[in-house]
């Protein structure tokens, strides 16, 4: 069986399993019910100018206060 390749954000050829390893090290699991708020807020006050769930926690990220 032949692995394929893909290209990653890091331009470089990589494996299917690379890319997921790659994928899964960036990842954020929510509960179901703070992705569901996340959803709503996103909906409820598009002013705010979010447009996914991925925008939203970034700039709540940015947003904490240094500890």
């Amino acid at each position: 069986m032949t692995k394929k390749k893909l290209m990653a954000q890091t331009s470089k050829m990589q494996r299917y399993q690379d890319h997921i390893e790659s994928l899964l090290k960036e990842s954020v699991i929510l509960p179901v019910d703070l992705t569901a708020e996340t959803e709503n807020i996103i909906k409820e006050y598009k002013q705010l100018g979010y447009t996914t769930k991925e925008e939203f926690v970034r700039d709540a990220v940015r947003r904490r206060p240094n500890m």
